[in-house]
């Protein structure tokens, strides 16, 4: 790819606001749940509904341990070009795992043969980053507290 490649696919970053939009469990999954949107996209309760529909439906085929509960968080984007639900949860102590789906409001996804190597857009990182700092200080020094992980949100902001 040479640099006037890079440059006609580059977009300027724009700020996106993030909020805590509460937890939702999906037994034996927790979750806290942000809303990322750009700014002037306002969240609905529907959005909420339709997030947390759609996450059950994608994790009901992922093969779990009996007994185990995988705390994690969800990220609803409300983006300009469409939809993206980040779903990610603990395992083993250290390991995230992701799902992830897109569905573009025109029904086309540019990027769809690249999705299942997608890790998340630059506004969705910042709130990984957040997550895995959460992670770190609640369950990985000292004693677990899974209550407390639950409880450590990164504060409405933009990102």
């Amino acid at each position: 790819m040479d640099r006037s490649e890079n440059e006609s696919n580059a977009i300027r970053y724009l700020p996106r606001s993030v909020a805590a939009l509460g937890h939702w469990s999906c037994p034996p999954y927790s979750f806290k749940v942000y809303g990322l949107s750009d700014l002037g996209m306002a969240m609905e309760v529907g959005d909420l509904t339709q997030a947390c529909s759609l996450a059950a439906a994608r994790l009901e085929d992922i093969q779990v341990e009996q007994g185990q509960t995988y705390p994690g968080f969800l990220i609803y984007h409300k983006g300009s070009a469409g939809i993206t639900l980040q779903v990610y949860w603990w395992v083993e102590g250290c390991i995230l795992c992701q799902d992830h789906v897109r569905l573009p409001y025109d029904g086309e996804d540019p990027i769809a043969a690249l999705r299942p190597h997608v890790v998340g857009c630059v506004w969705e990182l910042a709130v990984v980053n957040h997550e895995k700092t959460a992670w770190q200080g609640t369950m990985m020094f000292g004693r677990p507290n899974v209550a407390a992980y639950l409880q450590s949100w990164l504060p409405d902001t933009t990102v």
